[in-house]
């Protein structure tokens, strides 16, 4: 008896495909004009999207790099980093509460903006 693996449509670029290992898959492998794969450019693009859309998650990215980048320009400020773990804790508190339903997305936008 053999398995048949299911035909499937890409969620990127719309052609179908194949999967060769995992059923679940949701991106081809195959080549596009860049030379990348929709596997390889289809999270990251969903992602992006994703951030466009809610702006409580895009602030709390574009927030989240500037502390980084801060902390990681002055490695021997030991304040800067501890303050930095500590905001990235609580803004990840935040962002759950908001995936639970528990914080709208303008509370925890908000709250991004007044713990810059």
């Amino acid at each position: 008896m053999f398995l048949l693996s299911p035909i499937k449509k890409c969620q990127n670029c719309g052609m179908y495909f194949v999967p060769a290992s995992k059923v679940d898959k949701i991106y081809c492998d195959y080549p596009k004009d860049n030379s990348k794969t929709c596997r390889e450019l289809g999270a990251f693009q969903s992602y992006t999207e994703r951030l466009k859309q809610n702006k409580a998650m895009g602030e709390y990215r574009r927030t989240y790099q500037q502390k980084f980048m801060q902390v990681r320009k002055d490695k021997e400020n030991k304040k800067l980093a501890k303050d930095f773990e500590t905001w990235k804790k609580k803004a990840k508190e935040k962002i759950n509460d908001m995936k639970k339903g528990k914080l709208t997305e303008k509370e925890v936008f908000n709250w991004i903006i007044n713990n810059k």
